[in-house]
């Protein structure tokens, strides 16, 4: 029986293979990047750090600063839009977020693993290209953000404890009858103060 499990776990697995690249299957793997470290101030990394993105074929989609010494912004291009569109959920790996913290004169660029995103988000298709063109325009020094890595095959099953949903048994909190409904009523109960009670 253990026999034709891996049988039949070697044949998904050529299945899958056969569709993307090796690499994202090929070792495990941590949520973060970091690409570049630098002596600097962080509004000029900013404005560095956005024209390597755009000239890479990115668009920064938004931004927001969690605190003076850090910005976040929010970037997708073709390719991530095109993989979204064809998974399930894929609405989640849509877009890639880009970190610039000024740590004591040192600023520090990193982003989300775009390898361990695809896996999370079970999408289909090819990330390679994604992952290739993030490099290329924000570095990539080593990986980071968890105990060990894990494998592709770990974080398509992922589950972060007992009792808690996967994945794809997402919980639905509201339905409404368009996207701009949804929002006001979003922006509304923030703006309420109503949270935690």
């Amino acid at each position: 029986m253990k026999q034709l499990h891996k049988l039949w776990a070697s044949a998904l697995l050529g299945l899958v293979l056969s569709g993307t690249s090796a690499a994202a299957w090929a070792s495990n793997h941590m949520p973060f990047i970091l690409g570049s470290v630098e002596s600097a101030d962080l509004q000029s990394v900013v404005t560095k750090t956005q024209a390597a993105l755009q000239s890479n074929g990115f668009e920064v989609v938004g931004s927001y600063a969690p605190n003076a010494d850090t910005q976040v912004l929010v970037v997708t291009n073709n390719a991530l839009k095109a993989l979204a569109a064809a998974s399930e959920k894929g609405g989640f790996g849509a877009m890639e977020r880009v970190s610039i913290v000024n740590r004591n004169g040192q600023v520090q660029v990193s982003y989300t693993n775009p390898v361990y995103m695809w896996n999370a988000y079970r999408m289909k298709g090819d990330i390679m290209p994604v992952q290739k063109a993030m490099q290329s325009a924000l570095g990539a020094t080593k990986e980071f953000g968890a105990e060990k890595g894990l494998s592709a095959e770990e974080l398509r099953e992922y589950h972060y404890k007992m009792m808690m949903p996967y994945f794809d048994d997402e919980d639905e909190l509201a339905e409404y009858g368009s996207y701009e409904e949804a929002v006001k009523k979003v922006e509304a109960g923030l703006a309420s103060g109503r949270a935690g009670r």
